[in-house]
């Protein structure tokens, strides 16, 4: 398990194929994650297709309402500072492109730089660019 404020089960996958393939078995996500306090499973594969990205992602989160989500910022930032851990470098700045979304026909980069300093993770940094898909108005009562 990682977090990074919210937490995430980081599951490594061999291959982008694996990725492709897995499904969340509901039955038992709700009997192992469902009352936990990380019930996010993230798959995380180590290679990319193409040239834009270094790492696969998939994010099903039926905890929060959503059965896959196509771009996850918090678990991509909690990855960072997961991969920095595993640097044995005191010092250092190390950054990834992940692909999201991809199986779900939504694809989406993230981008993760992390810094080491005195052998730890000092900071980690998300970003990327955001596509409008809706737009509303909340109306919120007054009362005096």
């Amino acid at each position: 398990m990682v977090s990074c404020g919210l937490p995430y089960h980081v599951i490594p996958v061999r291959t982008i194929e694996a990725v492709r393939r897995a499904s969340l078995d509901m039955a038992l996500w709700k009997t192992m994650l469902a009352d936990s306090w990380a019930h996010h499973v993230y798959l995380v594969c180590m290679e990319a297709e193409g040239d834009k990205a270094d790492i696969r992602v998939r994010m099903f989160a039926p905890g929060s309402g959503v059965a896959e989500d196509p771009a996850t910022g918090s678990a991509a930032a909690a990855l960072g500072g997961y991969l920095s851990n595993l640097d044995t470098r005191e010092d250092s700045s190390l950054s990834w492109t992940v692909e999201q979304g991809i199986e779900m026909d939504r694809p989406s980069l993230i981008y993760v730089e992390a810094n080491r300093s005195s052998g730890a993770t000092s900071e980690v940094r998300v970003g990327g660019r955001a596509v409008l898909v809706s737009t509303g108005t909340m109306r919120i009562p007054y009362e005096e």
